[in-house]
């Protein structure tokens, strides 16, 4: 908003151009006291605005997260609206002095004076929005995830590290709260985080090293920010599936889905890290009654999968650790689903693995020499859970109670 620029402009140009303005800056000494008083004005409000936003500040602070203050203190929007309200209140009081002087006494000088309180009057309204953005803890996600990719930019991974920390604390503790969309939004800039810190990694400016054993510090340094993330993203994790918060679940297993797909763009070798966590949260969810969660983790593997096989150069790269991994996660969570129920469908169960075998028909893997061991596994599967349907078919029903007591006996 620059209203206050316009209209001090305005005026400005009313001053110098109209008679009437002009009458206006006849005797300058009357208008000594204008600069003066919003001087003193302009220092008033910048410490009332800063001093009056600390105990807000302070709660926000340790109901969110300790990050806050922290950014709060580095805010480089806030530092220059606060300075600049500085300098006008010092070019204000010489302009009040030089009233006196005649040395700066001219029209042309006023009217700039009259565009500059517009502009500090914006710059005022500006320094108010901000501070008010700390105390809102949806637009604290917001920065805190600037921050994060701009730690990114400048290559700072244990800055950014604190950054994760920080909206980890905000996620967990408004799942304390049960305020399940400040959660949820946290989460959501998880795998942005993820994604930009891997498109970074690609850069010229992050070299690759091919020998794992020699002058390997990049690729350490990738594994470890994102087994950093992801240690949070399990505490995140834990705190929901104890409160059994579905929808947290849920967008937990979303969230890896992603991160898995960010990292299989980068480097097929590390997508085992979130395919892990991944089939992790779903047995978690299982082990607390949310089957939905399960079933959705089924979809994101097959989605993942299918992103692998369609987007991804895969002509050289080992298929076996990404898509063994993958296969063992849906095999956990199927054996778990009908240990849970076993009255579940064995061909739901089977479904899954159907789907990812003709994936592994596309044109891009059905020569590639992974492709076998990887289908021999998902046919050893089928096969399995195929036995286990002809044995429930087998087995008699089990009588109910009307069936073994006759009527007359139960009367």
């Amino acid at each position: 908003m620059i209203i206050g620029t316009l209209v001090s402009t305005a005026f400005a140009i009313f001053l110098l151009f109209t008679t009437a303005g002009q009458g206006v800056l006849i005797n300058l000494e009357l208008m000594a006291i204008i600069p003066i008083v919003f001087a003193a004005l302009s220092l008033i409000l910048l410490m009332l605005t800063i001093g009056l936003a600390w105990a807000p500040l302070q709660k926000a602070d340790q109901t969110l997260t300790s990050g806050i203050l922290q950014l709060f203190r580095k805010d480089r929007y806030i530092q220059i609206a606060s300075y600049w309200m500085i300098i006008f209140a010092l070019i204000s009081s010489f302009m009040g002095i030089d009233a006196f002087l005649h040395i700066l006494a001219k029209p042309h000088v006023v009217a700039i004076w009259f565009i500059l309180l517009g502009v500090t009057l914006d710059c005022w309204h500006y320094l108010m929005k901000r501070i008010f953005n700390y105390f809102n803890p949806f637009a604290v996600v917001q920065l805190f995830t600037r921050e994060a990719i701009l730690c990114i930019r400048n290559q700072n991974d244990n800055e950014l590290c604190d950054w994760i920390d920080s909206l980890t604390e905000i996620s967990i503790k408004a799942i304390e709260r049960n305020s399940t969309s400040l959660s949820s939004q946290a989460l959501d800039t998880m795998p942005i985080i993820a994604a930009d810190y891997l498109e970074s990694a690609k850069s010229i400016s992050h070299p690759i090293d091919e020998e794992p054993g020699k002058n390997a510090g990049p690729i350490d340094q990738v594994s470890y920010t994102l087994f950093y993330l992801f240690q949070r993203l399990e505490s995140i994790n834990t705190t929901a599936a104890q409160k059994k918060l579905d929808p947290i679940c849920s967008k937990m297993v979303t969230v890896l889905g992603k991160i898995a797909i960010s990292s299989a763009k980068y480097d097929l070798t590390i997508v085992s890290y979130p395919v892990h966590f991944l089939g992790k949260f779903a047995k978690s969810a299982q082990e607390n009654n949310m089957q939905d969660v399960a079933v959705k983790a089924t979809l994101t593997l097959l989605e993942v999968s299918r992103v692998i096989i369609t987007e991804v150069d895969i002509a050289y790269a080992d298929l076996k650790d990404p898509f063994l991994g993958i296969i063992t996660h849906l095999d956990e969570i199927a054996k778990e689903t009908f240990r849970q129920d076993k009255s579940t469908n064995i061909k739901i169960l089977i479904q899954p693995f159907r789907d990812l075998k003709e994936l592994f028909k596309n044109e891009k893997v059905v020569t590639h020499q992974d492709t076998p061991v990887i289908v021999q596994n998902l046919d050893r599967i089928i096969g399995e859970f195929e036995a286990l349907e002809m044995v429930l078919m087998r087995i008699p029903p089990i009588p109910t109670l009307s069936e073994v007591i006759p009527p007359e006996e139960t009367k």
